[in-house]
């Protein structure tokens, strides 16, 4: 990632985090934590940066994680600034347990501010509303022969490419008990910049240059759990995103995701078992694959 970029995006979030008043203090760490206040811990996202397994009917492996690479804590808000990746691994047709067949990647910088004392006050103590700004790669390497016949409706190049992603999120406790989360957010791509200024051939070049094959995707990440007793939160976690593809000729695609799991809470983490029903196009070179799958599986997140 060059220099530049980084200098933007820690520009950007400075900007959003004001250098404190003399009567307001504030506390700089480095290399701690992760890149969000609300961690994507018990999103149902497939990019969720975490440790997860699932098999039904295939088996699907993802290993990723976050870092923050620099926190200025205020009285009411936080600055982070850091970095995330995920490798995700699944099998196209064999029913084997292990996921060998294709692969993807996604890697993002991430600067975000948790206004915590803003949304304590707008909907209650405990509560966090975070913005957050991610730069990011997302791709899945081509492999010698198609996973599937070509067709002239596909989303190219597995749907990735370079992107930026704005977004917000809410957590608040709803009961001494019960947790709300929400985020939403909205992936765009290189592309799709240059499209805004009417540029449409250009815009092509830029798609078939940097291997994009969408323009837009829109998604929303919705978490309800329960705190039965500590370190034990049985969850509902429902995801849902829009695919736009770059190519007029290529269709439009969906993803939807409900997920049931139990958070272990412990030192270590969170590990969580879960089934989880899948539905609409898949992910990486199966994005113009449309199945319904349920699956059961387990995660870890560090936090």
């Amino acid at each position: 990632m060059s220099s530049p970029i980084t200098a933007a995006l820690l520009g950007l979030g400075l900007a959003a985090s004001p250098v404190p008043t003399p009567r307001e203090t504030s506390t700089t760490r480095w290399i701690s934590g992760g890149t969000r206040a609300i961690a994507p811990s018990y999103a149902a996202s497939r990019d969720a940066p975490l440790v997860e397994y699932a098999y039904g009917p295939r088996a699907q492996l993802s290993l990723g994680g976050e870092l923050g690479l620099v926190t200025i804590e205020h009285s009411d808000r936080t600055f982070r600034f850091g970095g995330s990746v995920l490798f995700a691994f699944e099998n196209a047709r064999s029913s084997k347990p292990a996921p060998t067949e294709v692969w993807r990647f996604v890697a993002a910088l991430t600067t975000s501010v948790d206004f915590r004392g803003f949304a304590s006050t707008l909907f209650g103590p405990g509560s966090h509303l975070e913005l957050a700004l991610s730069l990011g790669r997302a791709e899945a390497p081509a492999r010698d022969e198609p996973v599937d016949p070509i067709q002239p409706s596909d989303i190219p190049f597995g749907g990735g490419g370079w992107y930026l992603e704005p977004g917000i999120a809410l957590r608040t406790p709803l009961t001494l008990t019960w947790t709300f989360e929400a985020r939403i957010a909205h992936r765009m791509f290189t592309n799709a910049f240059v499209s805004l200024v009417g540029a449409s051939d250009a815009a092509d070049i830029v798609a078939s240059g940097l291997g994009e094959g969408l323009a837009h995707a829109p998604h929303l990440d919705v978490t309800l759990r329960w705190k039965v007793r500590s370190g034990i939160e049985p969850y509902v976690a429902a995801y849902g995103g829009y695919l736009d593809p770059h190519d007029d000729s290529a269709d439009a695609g969906y993803f939807f995701r409900a997920l049931l799991g139990l958070g272990l809470r412990g030192e270590g983490g969170l590990v969580a078992p879960f089934v989880s029903l899948d539905a609409g196009n898949g992910q990486g070179l199966l994005i113009n694959r449309r199945e319904l799958r349920l699956s059961v599986g387990i995660r870890y997140a560090w936090r």
